[in-house]
């Protein structure tokens, strides 16, 4: 089974005011409003769902706000096993207009009894399963990273990890199966390189062997419009490249879409990372070009439009 954990998941508000604008301080009217599950590894499971791929969305949620944004995540094709504690789930206000604003809430307070159920569901997983670990993993103030990696690595649980800085590079020693960085977030985890001079591209398939030879097995570098590069447990090098143009709407959730598209592809066919490759940046590419996250329809289009080459 796949389980995906959002630490803090939030119901996101949107409010259409791409024709007005916003104003401060006057009264806005919104075209349309439109309610969404909001948080990285709800993104990967709606995604997951969408290809056909079944996934437990693991999260600590409160209130009345938690067992709606659980009814959102059900109606958009999650299984849901949430922990539930005291408080309120928080509410995000996305003004979607042509400067991007949000107001994020904080959410409920997490305690220890509650990671400790969270733990202890990890310690009943085997290496059957797939645990994928997105964004921010702080409860409080405890940073889950290291110790959801523990008891994974104990259970020999595949990890799966996107996030960034120290947090990225503490579960190198837990060698997760794959971790997905972009560019941005690969070139800040090392310090610059003063050596020869080299293009991008050179200096992060140099940073994705040094994190390779850290402990991590499989690595997928999102790179926006420029596809993506992965490099494989065997020492293989990947690129992807999008051979139309796509308009971007929204690059929130592009990522976890590219994460999701990779699970889904590897198991569509059979282990190929050429193929699973093509999927995660279709995937990627679906959801930037829509409000949220790409449908299946249009994951599928885009497949038509990615190009893989063995480097």
């Amino acid at each position: 089974m796949i389980y995906t954990l959002t630490v803090n998941p939030a119901i996101d508000y949107h409010m259409d005011l791409t024709g007005t604008g916003f104003i401060p301080g006057q009264i806005n009217r919104s075209a349309g409003e439109m309610l969404f599950p909001g948080g990285k590894g709800l993104n990967v499971s709606v995604v997951l769902a969408r290809l056909g791929i079944k996934s437990t969305a693991w999260g600590f949620v409160a209130g009345r706000c938690g067992r709606m944004l659980e009814e959102l995540a059900r109606e958009k094709g999650c299984d849901c096993d949430f922990i539930y504690l005291p408080g309120e789930t928080r509410i995000n206000v996305k003004l979607d207009c042509e400067e991007e604003t949000a107001i994020n809430g904080n959410g409920p307070v997490i305690r220890d009894r509650q990671v400790e159920e969270l733990l202890s569901r990890i310690r009943n997983l085997s290496s059957d399963d797939t645990l994928i670990l997105s964004g921010n993993l702080q409860a409080g103030g405890i940073d889950l990273y290291e110790a959801v990696c523990r008891e994974a690595s104990g259970q020999n649980v595949r990890l799966i990890v996107d996030t960034e800085g120290e947090n990225l590079k503490n579960t190198f020693r837990f060698h997760p199966f794959l971790i997905k960085p972009n560019e941005e977030e690969l070139l800040g985890l090392f310090a610059a390189d003063d050596g020869e001079e080299r293009s991008k591209e050179e200096v992060i398939i140099s940073l994705m062997y040094k994190c390779r030879e850290d402990g991590a097995e499989n690595v997928l570098v999102t790179r926006g419009g420029d596809g993506a590069l992965l490099l494989t447990q065997d020492g293989d090098l990947y690129r992807s490249q999008i051979t139309e143009s796509c308009h971007v709407v929204s690059t929130v959730g592009a990522g976890d879409s590219a994460v999701a598209g990779f699970l889904a592809g590897m198991k569509r066919y059979d282990g190929q990372y050429e193929k699973a490759l093509q999927l995660s940046c279709a995937a990627g590419t679906a959801t930037a070009g829509t409000m949220w996250l790409g449908s299946t329809a249009q994951i599928e289009k885009w497949l038509e439009s990615v190009d893989v080459q063995k480097v």
